[in-house]
């Protein structure tokens, strides 16, 4: 992208546009832009939609990005097919993408820039909503589930959006760790800090090096590096799956132990336990390459594979992860 363009962009949006809440779509920026006569070279058409949208979904009062940063969003939207190059809302879905973390390293606590972009996640939030909504009215058409309010969605929205963006939860302090089966729940805690799986929920933890679960009175159970291990709670009972070993059950009252050395063991923020949530419930899963709109990716992540919404797609999605374990 020429410099020129970018400083260019970003000191007539600010003049134009700074402080604005909400923020201005996409479109008007850019009609400001060619109303101030920004259509002649150094500019391209491309460059100043993609100058544009960084301004408007980048962190506020950083600047224009460093050049690192440009051309790594040059490089995602390179991977457009050729009948989007250009187009506004694909280029839009990029930098948003980007933003949120998609088809780069994030530094977090560092450089605005290379940081999460808080305006991007406030996007990819939204972009999040209908699918939100859609599974909401489907859930109300079964028994017992309450009607909820505009702003419990918007909630749910942004709280999906923090968990494709970082899929990982605080780590546990120290290990080993206890999984006890009790009462219409499980908990797993190291003395700590405990999570407390609601029953019909499941949680899911990775080891990363070799690890043992031991019940009391069975034989221990080996765990190779990089298993998952899926935690499911039942109303009186608790299952333990992992590659390479049997299930573990336990009964009330039971409880097995996940024997790992420290900083060894990761909590993950999706409980679907699918061996695609790496790529389907992640934003670094996405890709324009992939021949997908953000949107529909965003949609699948949501509420499943498949369309219309079944109980067998849902499960697979991560609202049903969120929503069994708030206990609906």
């Amino acid at each position: 992208m020429n410099q020129v363009t970018l400083d260019s962009v970003f000191n007539l949006c600010d003049a134009n546009f700074a402080g604005n809440r909400p923020m201005p779509p996409l479109n008007q920026v850019i009609g400001d832009l060619i109303r101030a006569g920004m259509t002649n070279p150094p500019h391209t058409h491309q460059d100043l939609v993609t100058a544009a949208a960084m301004w408007r979904v980048g962190p506020k009062g950083a600047g224009p990005p460093p050049n690192s940063i440009v051309v790594g969003l040059e490089g995602l939207i390179g991977g457009l097919a050729p009948w989007y190059k250009g187009f506004v809302n694909q280029i839009e879905d990029c930098t948003i993408a980007y933003g949120c973390g998609a088809g780069r390293a994030v530094n977090a606590g560092g450089p605005p820039w290379e940081d999460i972009w808080p305006d991007a996640v406030v996007q990819l939030a939204k972009r999040m909503m209908p699918a939100v909504k859609e599974c909401n009215l489907w859930l109300k058409t079964f028994p017992g589930f309450p009607k909820r309010q505009k702003d419990a969605l918007k909630s749910d929205a942004r709280l999906l959006a923090m968990m494709l963006i970082n899929p990982t939860g605080k780590p546990f302090a120290k290990t080993p760790i206890t999984i006890s089966c009790l009462p219409d729940e499980t908990s797993i805690t190291d003395g700590t800090k405990t999570i407390v799986i609601p029953a019909g929920a499941r949680h899911v933890l990775e080891v990363t090096a070799g690890a043992t679960i031991t019940v009391p009175g069975r034989a221990p159970r080996t765990l190779h590096p990089g298993t998952k291990v899926v935690v499911l709670a039942r109303d009186d009972q608790t299952w333990i799956t992992a590659a390479g070993i049997p299930r573990i059950t336990l009964a009330n009252g039971q409880a097995a132990t996940l024997d790992v050395p420290p900083q060894n063991l990761v909590s993950f923020q999706c409980g679907c336990g699918r061996v695609q949530c790496s790529t389907e419930h992640r934003i670094s899963g996405w890709s324009p390459a992939m021949g997908i709109t953000l949107n529909a990716f965003l949609a699948t992540a949501v509420k499943g594979p498949n369309r219309p919404l079944k109980t067998g797609s849902f499960v697979q999605g991560m609202y049903f992860s969120m929503l069994s374990k708030e206990g609906f």
